[in-house]
């Protein structure tokens, strides 16, 4: 590899699912610092302490995973839905608000997040749930990206 991302610091969120373990060996392989944190950010304060812990960060990526919960719509049940959001929703904008201050002081850091093709195409149709949440991943990063 090429050791461009030398010396940068970069936090990977639940790094032991979904795209985690292959995003923690790329960013190794090229060199970076990479803080590979495997706790699911479920607590409402999770992500403002990890931020803390870890100090200076030059990126984050943003990898929050829950698998898609199959029910029709009119089966959908609240606590399947809650979940969905509670792990793929609720973390992203609490980190995204725990490391941005740093970011913007500085002037410089990135931020990424993994998500899912699901709400831009025609996914199975019991999957309305995990659709519903990747779909408000994808909004709030485009309107954060927008007003940082």
């Amino acid at each position: 590899m090429t050791q461009r991302l030398a010396g940068k610091r970069i936090l990977i969120t639940s790094a032991d699912t979904f795209m985690g373990p292959d995003i923690t060996r790329f960013f190794r392989a090229e060199g970076a610092d990479v803080i590979a944190d495997e706790s699911p950010l479920l607590g409402e304060a999770d992500a403002q302490r990890l931020v803390e812990r870890c100090g200076h960060l030059d990126a984050v990526v943003a990898n929050f995973e829950y698998p898609a919960y199959r029910a029709k719509t009119v089966e959908i049940e609240d606590s399947e839905w809650d979940a969905g959001f509670d792990h793929m929703v609720h973390p992203l904008m609490r980190i995204v608000r725990a490391v941005a201050p740093q970011m913007i002081a500085r002037r410089s850091g990135s931020i990424v997040v993994t998500g899912s093709s699901s709400p831009l195409r025609r996914m199975s149709p019991q999957t309305v749930s995990y659709v519903t949440a990747r779909a408000a991943q994808l909004a709030f990063v485009r309107s954060a990206g927008h007003d940082l």
